[in-house]
Parts: structure tokens; sequence; C-alpha cells
């Protein structure tokens, strides 16, 4: 039985479609590209029927990305092609709208205090906000605007498939973990992955990340607390290691070398998963095009660069069809562009509405990590500085922390930036500084003024000596808690206002 898409759902299809149909018109490739991405979720979740088309445009958009950054393309036929390209995803877009999309929830599923919400997202205003002919200058209005439906729907989803767990896959509570003879020791840890989030896992170098990961994997036992996954457990005194372990795709940071050819591999862990001999092939090279990987299928593991050998390993735990995928370090050997792919990706993986699964992705890459997580786990030490949602990092500080590179001289700067009435501290890091201002402070005569990161930036760039070569808002990012002087501070100033 095929089951009507609710309002919410039909609302957040026509969302998505009019928001990559803006990035389709808006001239930068990377947009354009992201967009064939995007188009192909869009199938997988709601137009099925579509998805080969869908990822097969995906293909002809990476191909054409390598040829323009190889340089293997004149400007003027990579013109050709990119308009062929939009065409080609803009007529397969208006197919999608022509057709009746497939939902993911039946309402008779849903708890019934969660209902109205379901019901009533399609208010008049809000359709009429999507469906006029002018979309507007900033399509991110609405698609903010529909982020908590987006959340809501993805939560029913989860729970009327799971109501028993309620789509928690994996619970820690307090696990630690010491090594005889060795002074590191992972201290209490406290974390929850649910079905459809990304967790990510933050910290320098021996902060404990690896070793955590190894304890959820099951390679490790703790030494002390409570680790549980309740989808796929009725308690902890019938664990079934087995079971678990075979719902888990893991990603190691060092990756192991692959025999023969890549595409050889990959069939014979299909085979060992149970796919079908005769849908191998077509699951493959749907796989394979979707994460731009098909030119190298014939190729052997010497071959390529150490971001596609990371690639193909996220193909290769894929394959396996999991309902968790832990990676560790994945960023490391990828490019800048290669990495906005591959966390675009795995953000899609998480939230697909046909199959959510969760996500777990440890990394020294803070800001990359922040902007696609949904949980984040920060390690110092084997210790916890911050446990919780990414919106909840805000909490850290009240003012506004601006991260900043610079050749002028540091004093001269720190004395012009002092000037300022919305001025609280100043620390020199060993890539730059960071900048603390009070959001609002009192001016004489013109009573409260406010101060952004936009005003704090046109001052360094123009009052001040040198040349800016960098700068970050860092207000909400768990980066004030990797400078030792400004965390010392940030403790200091909580003490004072409690």
């Amino acid at each position: 039985m095929v089951l009507r898409a609710l309002p919410t759902e039909v609302l957040s299809i026509e969302v998505e479609q009019r928001s990559i149909l803006s990035d389709l018109r808006s001239g930068d490739f990377t947009k354009q590209r992201l967009a064939c991405d995007r188009l192909s979720a869009l199938a997988e979740n709601h137009f099925p029927e579509f998805l080969p088309v869908a990822i097969a445009l995906i293909s002809d958009a990476n191909r054409l990305d390598d040829r323009i950054r190889e340089r293997l393309i004149a400007p003027a036929e990579q013109g050709v092609e990119i308009r062929q390209l939009i065409e080609a995803t803009v007529n397969l877009l208006n197919r999608m709208s022509s057709a009746e999309p497939v939902g993911r929830i039946a309402l008779d599923e849903v708890p019934a205090e969660g209902r109205p919400r379901l019901e009533m997202a399609c208010t008049p205003n809000r359709l009429a906000a999507v469906g006029n002919g002018d979309f507007p200058s900033d399509p991110s209005r609405i698609v903010s605007e529909n982020d908590d439906e987006e959340a809501d729907l993805l939560r029913f989803i989860v729970q009327a498939h799971e109501p028993k767990s309620q789509g928690k896959l994996i619970v820690a509570q307090d696990i630690t973990k010491a090594y005889a003879g060795s002074d590191f020791r992972l201290r209490p840890i406290s974390l929850e992955l649910n079905r459809g989030e990304i967790l990510g896992i933050v910290g320098v170098n021996a902060s404990g990340k690896t070793t955590l990961l190894r304890i959820l994997l099951g390679e490790l036992r703790q030494s002390h607390g409570e680790l549980t996954y309740p989808s796929f457990e009725q308690g902890p005194k019938k664990r079934n290691w087995a079971k678990i372990k075979n719902r888990i795709a893991y990603v190691s940071q060092i990756l192991p070398r692959w025999p023969g050819r890549i595409y050889d591999n990959l069939c014979y862990v299909a085979s060992m998963y149970g796919h079908p001999l005769r849908e191998i092939h077509t699951y493959l090279d749907l796989l394979l095009k979707r994460y731009g990987l098909d030119k190298y299928r014939n190729s052997r593991w010497d071959e390529i660069s150490g971001g596609y050998k990371t690639r193909f390993e996220i193909v290769r735990a894929l394959v396996s069809n999991p309902d968790i995928l832990i990676l560790d370090e994945p960023l490391a050997y990828l490019d800048i562009i290669s990495q906005q792919i591959v966390l675009r990706q795995l953000r899609q993986l998480a939230k697909n509405r046909a199959r959510p699964i969760g996500v777990i992705i440890s990394s020294q890459q803070l800001y990359e990590i922040e902007a696609i997580a949904d949980r984040l786990l920060v390690l110092e030490g084997g210790s916890t500085r911050f446990s919780g949602r990414v919106s909840e990092l805000s909490r850290l500080i009240d003012d506004l922390a601006v991260e900043f590179s610079s050749t002028g001289d540091m004093m001269e700067i720190k004395r012009i930036l002092a000037a300022s009435l919305h001025y609280r501290s100043f620390f020199a890091t060993e890539t730059g500084y960071i900048a603390v201002f009070k959001r609002s402070a009192q001016v004489d005569g013109k009573g409260q003024q406010q101060i952004d990161f936009n005003a704090v930036v046109k001052i360094l760039g123009r009052d001040c000596p040198g040349n800016l070569s960098y700068a970050r808002d860092i207000s909400s990012s768990c980066r004030v808690l990797f400078e030792p002087r400004m965390a010392e501070w940030l403790s200091i100033n909580r003490s004072q206002n409690t």
C-alpha cells in the first residue's frame, strides 16, 4: 500500500523544490551541483520512480565538476554543459512537481497529541509563500521557517515505526575507561544518538575520541557506566553483540588496502550482506554515481587518492545497510570541496525519510562538524567539555566573540578595540586572536547601542593596522572552549553572574 503524503510532507516537498530551483538559478556551479544532490534525496524520499534519473544527473554533475577542477574543459564549452545540466535538472524537478509524492507515515500511526502539528502545517499564508510565482530573495527564510516542522515530521516517522525504542539507537550514561599502566583515562561521558541524527565528537589529538568510538563499537568494554542500544535489545542483560554489530558500519581513520579491482570488492561485500545477485550491479551503480565514484570503479586501490579512498570506504560501509554509521576522522584526507560534499551527503543519509539512520562522526574540524551535527560532544584530555544539542552552544557565552587573523601589531589592535564601549576582553591564540564584546552597551545621550559581527569586521579592516586575512563569529561555537585562557575567563564570568 502506497501512502499519500501528509499536508506537512507536501509543504516540505514544495519548500525543498523551490529552494533547489533557486540554487539552480544562482549562477554558482557549486550550488548547482549540490542542488542535484538534494534533488536525488527528494526523489529517494518521496518520488522513488525518478531516483535513477536523479542519480544519473548527479553523475553528470560530478564528471563536469572534475573536468572543471582539472581544467580539462574550455570556458565556452563549460557554459554550454552547465546550461544543459540545469535544463535537465529543472525538467526532472517539473516532472516531480506534477507527480503524486509518496508519504512516509500514516496519520493513524502518529500519537494523538502529535497529529495537530502534522495537519495544520499547510496554513494558507505559508502555502501562498511557497506557491506564489515570485520566489523570495532569501529562500532560506522559508526553509528556516519550516525547520521545526521538518524535525517534528522525522521524529513522528521514527516513533511510529519504532514505538518501543522511540528511535533511540545508543544511550551512554557515565561511561569511563581506564588502562592499567597508563595515566590516560576516559572520564564519565554521557551521550545519546537517535535515528535521523548526526552526533559530532570533536577534540584535539589524544582527547579520547577513538577510545570512545571503540567502546560504542563493542571493541572495548567500558570500565564503569551503562551503555545500551534500545533499538536492538530488550535490555543490557540480554545483549546480542553479533546482532548489534551487524547493524553498525564503521569507517576507520586508518584505511585498509583493498586487493584487486575496487568494484569487485564492493560486489563481494554486497553479496556478503545478502543483496540478490541480479540486483547487485544496479544497486552499486546507483551508489557509485551518487558519491561521484563511478569513473574509478575499475581502478585499483593504489591508483586513487586518499580522498577517494575515504569515499569508497563510506560506500562500502553503506552496502551493509546499517542503522548506525560511525566514522573516525573521515575529513582528514579530503580537500575543502570534497569535505563539503561528503558532509552534505552524510546529512542527507541521516535525514532520509525512507530510512533514517544515526551517524557518529569524530573530527578535529570544529566548524565543519558544527555545521551538520544535531548533537555535539566536545572532549579534552578524556573529559567532557560540552555535551548537548548544537543549538545549545549559544549558551556558552552571552557576548559576541570574534576570531580573526591580522598582520598588524597585536598591541595596537588591542588598544583600538579596547576603545569601544562594547569591548570586554582579548586573547592571543596559536592561529590569531579572539576579541570579546558586549552585544549591547550604554552610550551617553544615545541609550543602548548594539554591535554585531559586521561592525567588528569594519573596525578590524578600517581602523586597525595590517591586513585582515580572516574573521569568524565564534559566539555559538565550541571553539571558545579550546583556548585555556578564554575558557578560564568564561568560567570566572559564569561564577560571577550566578
